[in-house]
């Protein structure tokens, strides 16, 4: 637990976090911004829990999220302007408090969700994104 973002990462070109388990962070579980313009990571096999707000936060171009489990936050993932390019695949949330696991800004581009066990509902805001799921709870 800790009074801020679980993990940040800002203004990396390039970065990969995989194992890794972020308990009750009062503000995101991760927090990945970049204002740069060269930009990719990834995020794999994580498991975050009870962020006050998302689990995962994502304003960076071409990230890709695989086996990444949320639960008891306000979103799983949240995916902000400059996240363009951004691949979610095999995500699953469980207990989220708000109404949607996956928020999507209106400015991110070409983001494309492959859901698995997506409880709830996806927020796609950006009228770019492709959203694919085994979970029609999800659609």
């Amino acid at each position: 637990g800790n009074a801020y973002d679980g993990v940040r990462i800002q203004n990396s070109a390039v970065f990969k976090i995989d194992n890794i388990h972020v308990h009750q962070s009062d503000q995101n579980g991760f927090n990945i911004q970049s204002d740069t313009g060269v930009t990719r990571g990834q995020i794999s096999n994580v498991y975050m829990d009870a962020a006050d707000d998302a689990g995962i936060y994502i304003d960076m171009s071409r990230v890709v999220m695989q086996n990444v489990i949320v639960s008891d936050s306000n979103y799983a993932i949240t995916v902000a302007g400059s996240g363009d390019n951004a691949t979610i695949i095999g995500c699953q949330s469980a207990n989220i408090a708000q109404s949607s696991p996956i928020n999507i800004d209106t400015n991110a581009e070409n983001c494309v969700v492959v859901g698995n066990r997506m409880d709830g509902s996806i927020t796609d805001n950006s009228g770019t994104s492709t959203v694919a799921s085994n979970d029609t709870e999800a659609l």
